[in-house]
């Protein structure tokens, strides 16, 4: 199965393989780690209600390596982290 990583956009990108896509920055939380499993929890129900927002991510992941750039500077509790999560879980269901 192909890698789905999760880097920040400022680092270097390295040896790591893999398409490189920059993904939406969600505020909601306010970048509060109080927040975070409300946050997880509303983003997951958003990726299930619009597959077609992720299709290109998981056809991407289907060919090859992806890297889910994002911008946050908490780098366990973000957006892309979820988002990667997301991805998993659907492509183990594929």
């Amino acid at each position: 199965m192909s890698a789905v990583r999760v880097a920040r956009v400022h680092d270097p990108v390295g040896a790591r393989p893999g398409r490189r896509f920059l993904v939406d920055l969600r505020r909601w939380s306010g970048h509060d780690v109080g927040r975070w499993p409300e946050f997880r929890r509303r983003y997951l129900a958003d990726l299930e209600a619009a597959p077609d927002a992720v299709r290109p991510l998981l056809d991407a992941a289907r060919e090859g390596d992806v890297v889910l750039l994002h911008a946050a500077g908490d780098t366990e509790h973000n957006h892309a982290v979820v988002l990667r999560e997301h991805l998993l879980a659907t492509l183990g269901d594929g």
